[in-house]
């Protein structure tokens, strides 16, 4: 047998790569706890002090927190911190934003009229930023001057036109305006802030720097005193940050549209951009050509660069300075529309993580897997394990409960809850913390759990994930589509377009269908593809080598992208748009001759374009390693088996393949690998290997998941 490195790993597994428990403020109960933890072989836990009123300031909690965290690092158990009374992360319990209340959220939202020539209008509560006037041409004029002291209004239109607005006009008033009047106030009512499940709480503006420094100061300073010496990579996994987001949108239906905002955005914009930020905003609230597309992209390209090193940046520099990772996981995760306004990017945040996370509140094997009622929902935990992959050392993180079974006052099998780890470890993310109730189950069956995920785990981070295909996170479709509003989901009420719902829809079909092929792929940006470079006939992105992209609804891209993207397919590379090709440049907002330089890919097959619901007849083109042949099935087409994940990382000259049934019935069939002779099937519920040569047989239970390790 052969005993490479992922063998190795799987016959004998650290412990850290097993489950741990998430106890909050129960570590001061650690004398009950840590012999019932040790008896069901966790990995470690993750925890914080009890939280009160006094949070963070109560330093006999910090004392019990030391007690415990100490304790459980003699066991040789290691500890995630917890950085937050509660969530979203970020106010440390309120004591920021007691201290200073000048770092709190804003936001800034649009009243909108329409109007005759003349008006008097009162505005809303809030500090007028900028108003205008615009014509039924969507030329603008400035008329912030026509307010008063006590937010009135006036608007007469010879009076604005003859000053001039953006196009300079001086010729007679138009009969119709729209007047648009943006007014910055605290970031509060209607947001996740007031309305989330655990209470309610202002939040920090996320794109200051200062506010992220001062919520480190008064929370990840006192992990560290509390932990002393203890306190390094041996003993701390890392901390978690839980759900911090811009709250410049509605939870509901709220009287005015918003966006999240901050006072550095005015300056930085125009001194990024050239131009004043006003423009940008009558842009992103209302419809118009060529420059809104500009100038949308503009807006929240800034916005995300903000706020990944305005907050994300911060806790990672302190936690790197200090030895131990930055992780945490994001707010409206699973639905790429609502990435925008929590985040602009949230894919850009999740780089500036050391361990990007998810949660997954969701326990039914069935409702893990996408299903037609929910037709935007991404596969998570491929995008952050994706960005691991990419720009960390292949740590992901995730939080695991029995959530939305507890809401049906049910409580989860055993084996669904192994389900729910084999779909993370099978999409890449393999740092389990758990909110399932340990007293529910034997320890017995928790030490059996976390020997099978630790095995699992220390297989699956031997060599590199097999993904030669990458799919394109499409901001700029994102940023030019969305519209400020309610939360911006699939739901009935959305106050999104229909384009903007397709959008969201592509890139998540485009996932589900290659997943349900076992196709191994990454999620990408555009800047990675523009830096890019092309060797024989492949995109090399860091340390990948794809031979396939997939741009998933980018009818708005960068003309040096696509630029690469045409040296890619000229060396034999293919692209595959899906839903919308590229057709508008993302620097001008112009109609750009991306389909001319795209035609001759196009005509010898290199270049395809398929409608969204029809990406399954493109799924022959997709390299692979592996393929499943179900039993009684002829090898050949496109065979789709919805219920098998598969994880396949090459380590040196083997494959290691991770295969998982996430169905109700066993699986019959066959691993085909093309080059590959022989294998050792790892069961993770014993350790056992079973050598057995191709082709590769076997049943896969119900819930389960085999590792199998091939040689050539």
């Amino acid at each position: 047998m052969k005993m490479n490195v992922a063998v190795k790993a799987f016959l004998n597994p650290p412990r850290e790569y097993g489950v741990y428990p998430i106890i909050h403020g129960d570590i001061s109960r650690w004398r009950e706890l840590l012999p019932l933890h040790e008896e069901c072989g966790f990995a470690g836990v993750a925890a914080n002090p009890e939280w009160n009123n006094a949070y963070p300031r109560d330093g006999a909690a910090w004392e019990r927190y030391a007690e415990g965290f100490a304790a459980y690092a003699r066991m040789g158990m290691k500890q995630w911190m917890y950085d937050e009374h509660g969530y979203p992360s970020g106010t440390a319990g309120g004591a920021v934003l007691e201290k200073h209340p000048e770092y709190e959220a804003l936001e800034l939202l649009c009243f909108e009229r329409g109007c005759e020539s003349e008006c008097r209008i009162e505005l809303p509560d809030g500090r007028l930023f900028r108003a205008y006037a615009i014509s039924d041409g969507g030329a603008a004029a400035d008329i912030t001057g026509g307010a008063d002291g006590r937010g009135v209004l006036r608007f007469t239109a010879e009076t604005a036109w003859l000053e001039g607005g953006e196009s300079g006009l001086s010729s007679a008033p138009k009969p119709r305006f729209r007047l648009a009047a943006y007014l910055v106030r605290r970031s509060y009512d209607s947001t996740h802030a007031a309305a989330n499940l655990w209470g309610a709480r202002r939040q920090i503006d996320m794109m200051d720097k200062r506010a992220a420094r001062a919520f480190v100061g008064l929370t990840h300073e006192k992990f560290k005193a509390a932990a002393g010496s203890g306190f390094n990579g041996r003993n701390v996994k890392g901390f978690f940050t839980d759900e911090p987001a811009l709250n410049g949108w509605n939870m509901d239906a709220g009287s005015y549209r918003k966006i999240p905002w901050s006072d550095a955005l005015p300056p930085a914009f125009e001194e990024r951009y050239g131009y004043d930020i006003g423009l940008a905003l009558n842009a992103l609230f209302a419809e118009g050509g060529a420059a809104a597309v500009k100038r949308r992209c503009d807006f929240w390209d800034l916005v995300a660069d903000l706020t990944a090193e305005g907050y994300f940046g911060v806790i990672r520099e302190w936690c790197r300075e200090n030895g131990v990772k930055s992780s945490g996981h994001m707010l409206c995760e699973e639905e790429a529309l609502a990435h925008v306004p929590c985040y602009g990017s949230l894919y850009r945040c999740a780089k500036f993580f050391d361990i990007p996370g998810v949660d997954q509140l969701k326990t039914d094997p069935a409702e893990l897997l996408d299903r037609p009622e929910y037709p935007a929902i991404l596969p998570i935990a491929r995008l952050v394990s994706s960005v691991a992959d990419l720009y960390g050392d292949g740590e992901a993180f995730t939080e695991i409960s029995q959530h939305v079974m507890a809401c049906q006052n049910k409580l989860p099998p055993i084996e669904w809850i192994r389900a729910q780890i084999n779909w993370h470890l099978a999409l890449g993310v393999n740092n389990i913390a758990s909110y399932h109730h340990v007293s529910a189950y034997e320890p017995q069956e928790w030490r059996a759990l976390n020997e099978y995920t630790a095995r699992i785990g220390a297989a699956l981070r031997a060599g590199a994930r097999d993904a030669r295909t990458a799919v394109l996170y499409p901001e700029n479709s994102l940023w030019t589509l969305y519209r400020p509003g309610r939360m911006p989901t699939w739901s009935e009420g959305a106050d999104q377009s229909a384009r903007a719902l397709e959008c969201q829809t592509a890139v998540s079909q485009v996932s589900w269908e290659l997943l349900h092929r076992q196709i191994d792929f990454d999620y990408i940006d555009e800047g990675e593809i523009a830096r890019a470079a092309v060797k024989g006939k492949r995109l090399c992105v860091r340390n990948r080598r794809y031979e396939c992209v997939v741009l998933p609804y980018a009818h708005v891209m960068n003309g040096e992208s696509v630029g690469r993207l045409c040296a890619f397919m000229r060396a034999g590379g293919r692209v595959v748009a899906v839903g919308a090709s590229p057709e508008i440049a993302r620097e001008t907002g112009e109609r750009a001759d991306f389909a001319v330089r795209f035609a001759p890919f196009a005509a010898r097959g290199d270049f395809l374009f398929v409608r969204a619901d029809e990406f399954a007849r493109a799924a022959g083109l997709f390299p692979r390693s592996i393929r499943l042949l179900p039993a009684g099935a002829v090898l050949g087409g496109d065979i789709a088996e919805k219920n098998i994940l598969a994880h396949v990382r090459r380590d040196g000259g083997g494959l290691t393949v991770f295969l998982c049934n996430m169905g109700a019935s066993p699986y019959t069939g066959e691993l085909v690998a093309d080059g590959f002779l022989s294998a050792a099937r790892g069961d993770p519920s014993d350790g056992s290997l079973t050598e057995f040569p191709a082709p590769f047989p076997g049943v896969l239970k119900p819930y389960t998941g085999r590792l199998l390790f091939l040689h050539a």
